[in-house]
């Protein structure tokens, strides 16, 4: 190892992100594994094939050549369908360039319509191959520079927005579309943490009526229902996908006792969660 090595293994920034902005993952064949998503993130697919359950996705395919973008505050489970090599670009904020936001595109949507739970995927273009095999090449030679990353980051999206039209761009990030992105980014990151709508409004200084006004205005349906709908869906993906006791899986999501728990999913999902977690093993 050369001098200039032992300095950047040894810099603060090289070691300051637990989590780190890029991350390379070599997935064995029928290995499962899930990602948690606390940033935006992009995933590129550089070698073999995983099957996922996201959102309302359940036993779909991604394959070598295609990325997919991942908004935060969701969850994606995979199982590598053959031996995958998956690169993982976290991002702090959305922005495709100085002169181009990723909000602009909101106003495109008019015209390139989608469904916010629609998977964002394209095709790995040249530009992008060769991006990828770099940033791969540099992680695995040791480099892992926070600052690096975000110059790295930053490059990737001007390659997105440069060499992809605008409707395809609309449906990679259509998840995230809608005129007040902050306040969406909030809401997708922090809507399990909040028990009720009064608590989320309070968390914004907001009164329930300004919180619920704004929520529907970016959302299209009434807070209740849509955090009601979303901690029914990642609940029944924990019974499904993970081996979390179901005790556990209760008190993270604060019902307090296992009774309250089979009351809950047998009102939510007609079955009780071990006659969930018993039918559902994970990803065909």
């Amino acid at each position: 190892m050369t001098h200039d090595m032992k300095e950047h293994f040894a810099c603060y920034y090289c070691n300051e992100v637990e989590r780190t902005l890029v991350e390379i993952l070599r997935v064995d064949h029928m290995e499962t594994g899930e990602i948690l998503l606390l940033q935006n993130e992009i995933i590129f697919i550089l070698e073999g094939k995983l099957s996922f359950t996201f959102r309302d996705h359940t036993g779909g395919e991604i394959g070598k050549g295609q990325l997919m973008f991942l908004p935060v505050g969701d969850r994606l489970f995979y199982r590598a369908v053959d031996n995958s090599l998956v690169l993982v670009v976290r991002m702090h904020e959305m922005r495709l360039c100085q002169s181009f936001s990723v909000e602009k595109l909101y106003k495109r949507i008019e015209q390139h319509t989608g469904n916010p739970e629609n998977l964002g995927t394209l095709d790995i273009n040249n530009h992008l191959w060769n991006f990828a095999n770099g940033l791969v090449a540099t992680c695995s030679s040791g480099l892992l520079c926070k600052h690096f990353f975000e110059v790295k980051i930053k490059e990737l999206m001007i390659l997105i927005r440069i060499y992809y039209p605008n409707e395809q761009l609309c449906q990679f990030f259509y998840a995230i579309l809608n005129p007040d992105n902050k306040f969406a980014e909030f809401v997708r990151v922090n809507h399990l943490k909040y028990q009720t709508v009064q608590e989320m409004a309070a968390a914004l200084h907001l009164t329930v009526k300004q919180f619920s006004t704004r929520f529907k205005k970016v959302f299209d349906q009434p807070p209740y229902e849509w955090m009601k709908a979303k901690k029914e869906r990642v609940i029944y993906d924990e019974i499904c996908m993970t081996d979390k006791p179901l005790k556990q899986i209760a008190m993270e999501y604060g019902i307090t006792s296992s009774g309250n728990f089979t009351n809950y999913c047998k009102a939510a999902f007609g079955k009780t969660g071990e006659q969930i977690r018993n039918k559902n093993k994970g990803p065909e």
